[in-house]
């Protein structure tokens, strides 16, 4: 079901979050808004699919939420088609330097896009895995 969707307004946001404009709290509240766009955008693929075998939107939900899992594919996919995880990664790295270690659901989502660029800077280049080719879809 996360093949089917169309990551593009998320990837676009993802690449705004490596601009050297914003400050660090700017960055964290984006990836919030990113992490938002990722709710809206899977919520609406549930209901679609829900809606072609007869359940309601809020059954669909409630079977279908979408898990830390999912997030870190997601967030995996994001890193990705950035086509920036060297920028991302130094950028994650500065907000983390700079603002508190308590940052709550912000804190959350930093670590979780934190062990997607990790999972994608530790492939394996004899694995055969092209660059810009979702790895997770």
């Amino acid at each position: 079901m996360l093949s089917q969707i169309d990551w593009g307004e998320a990837t676009g946001q993802m690449k705004t979050l490596v601009s050297e404009t914003l400050l660090p709290y700017q960055k964290l509240e984006l990836l919030l808004s990113i992490v938002a766009i990722i709710e809206a955008l899977y919520a609406n693929q549930v209901v679609e699919a829900a809606q072609e075998m007869g359940l309601s939107a809020q059954e669909a939900i409630q079977k279908a939420p979408l898990c830390a899992d999912d997030l870190l594919a997601i967030f995996t996919h994001l890193a990705v088609w950035s086509e920036g995880e060297g920028e991302l990664y130094h950028t994650v790295e500065y907000v983390k330097d700079i603002c508190s270690n308590d940052l709550g659901p912000r804190g959350y989502y930093m670590c979780v896009l934190v062990s997607a660029i990790e999972y994608i800077t530790n492939l394996d280049a004899a694995q055969g895995i092209p660059r810009n080719v979702s790895i997770l879809f």
